[in-house]
């Protein structure tokens, strides 16, 4: 099997969509021997913030000798991002090996029990981090929690809460209460619980009352512990118990995520020095959170699509640029209206794309919606041309809108 092979397996399954629930990857990985069962993991959910959490926790326990798996959603330019040990994303030859082992499996299965893409990727992980022989496996959910296909894990050393808004309603449901409580179905009977500091009140309630169920020790994260010394367009410098350190993602609330994921590193049981802790963060790298990829002119993406993803961008530009132009696409089924609302107001001027997803809003349908908050705004033919036009006027410019979206832009840069 080749690695396009592989990939076009995998992706063969995407038709079966994304379906909740844990019937099908308990049957997939029982079959391949259950490689969960033999490893340990941080899980890590949340509507925002669980991707940097994540990738702050694996530097950290990286740079402290640990053999550390990573498994990510979604990639952002090149699938393999998913898997990573040690930074490192899995080769290629790995990635078939694993494949080629599940389709073996799989092509034995009727219609009804096919797995979805997901839980491909889920099992693929599990294989990948079990042959690697990890120590730890830094694990983020791919959507809500309780029925997410990375809950198949039983007994993690510390599950990880972050920050949690209103996204994806027709999943997990329409307050902040249901969302939460889906996203609380990763805390395990007498398992450590830790929660990002700034949180409604309705989700600590609810957290603090699943993890009195499950007997889990819960622990909300300090924010007094930490200091922003300095803010930067390319991130902060903090104080964290005394010593600076540079957190080279950007955005007002990655502060809170580092010192989330140093408590969860903490409360698993890991030992790590000050000096892991400094030099992992400085090294931790996630793209299309704020990222800088031009310094003149100045040109931002972001892959914010949802309330509080949306409101760190509105700062972020209202502090570090003056009227740029934005590249903006769109899936569908997002309260796009919301989101324009926001941010459009601040762009001299918006190029409108279709993004290269069948859930993709169309450039003229998002072009009618931005023109009620900018007088400025152009359908594009293609990201291409948006990007192209936006450089011509040699002002700064702003891509957002989608992970999608930033995942093709990231190519030109």
């Amino acid at each position: 099997m080749t690695y396009k092979q592989a990939t076009d397996y995998i992706d063969s399954f995407l038709i079966f969509g994304s379906k909740l629930g844990l019937e099908r990857i308990i049957k997939l990985l029982n079959d391949l021997g259950n490689p969960q069962d033999k490893l340990k993991f941080i899980h890590v959910a949340g509507t925002n913030g669980k991707g940097s959490t994540s990738k702050f926790t694996a530097s950290i326990l990286t740079q402290a000798g640990y053999k550390t798996g990573m498994f990510i959603s979604p990639y952002i330019i090149n699938f393999r991002e998913r898997f990573q040990v040690n930074g490192e994303m899995i080769c290629k030859k790995d990635l078939c090996e694993i494949v080629e082992q599940i389709k073996q499996v799989v092509d034995a299965y009727p219609k009804e029990e096919l797995p979805t893409e997901f839980e491909i990727v889920t099992a693929i992980g599990m294989m990948y981090f079990y042959r690697q022989k990890c120590d730890v496996v830094v694990l983020e959910v791919g959507l809500g929690g309780r029925f997410d296909s990375t809950n198949v894990i039983k007994n993690p050393l510390c599950s990880v809460i972050c920050s949690i808004s209103i996204d994806h309603t027709e999943q997990l449901g329409d307050t902040i209460e249901k969302i939460a409580f889906e996203k609380a179905g990763i805390i395990k009977q007498n398992c450590k619980t830790v929660l990002y500091p700034i949180q409604a009140e309705e989700t600590i309630k609810v957290v603090r009352e699943v993890c009195k169920q499950k007997h889990s020790n819960f622990t909300i994260a300090n924010q007094d512990e930490i200091t922003i010394v300095k803010s930067t367009l390319n991130g902060d410098i903090v104080n964290y118990k005394g010593q600076e350190i540079k957190l080279p993602i950007a955005g007002g609330y990655q502060p809170l995520n580092f010192l989330t994921a140093v408590l969860a590193i903490q409360k698993s049981g890991f030992k790590v020095s000050d000096e892991d802790i400094k030099k992992g963060a400085e090294q931790a790298y996630f793209p299309a959170r704020l990222q800088l990829v031009s310094n003149n002119p100045k040109i931002l993406i972001d892959g914010a699509h949802n309330p509080d993803g949306i409101r760190s961008l509105k700062e972020h530009l209202k502090k570090y640029f003056d009227k740029p132009i934005a590249v903006i696409g769109m899936m569908k089924d997002k309260d796009t209206d919301k989101v324009l609302s926001e941010i459009a107001p601040l762009f001299c001027e918006i190029h409108t794309v279709t993004v290269n997803n069948p859930r993709s809003m169309t450039a003229d349908d998002l072009k009618t919606k931005a023109e009620k908050y900018c007088d400025k705004v152009i359908a594009e033919k293609s990201l291409e041309n948006a990007v192209l036009n936006a450089k011509n006027t040699k002002k700064d410019i702003c891509i957002c809108g989608s992970f999608y979206l930033c995942s093709d832009a990231l190519k030109f840069f």
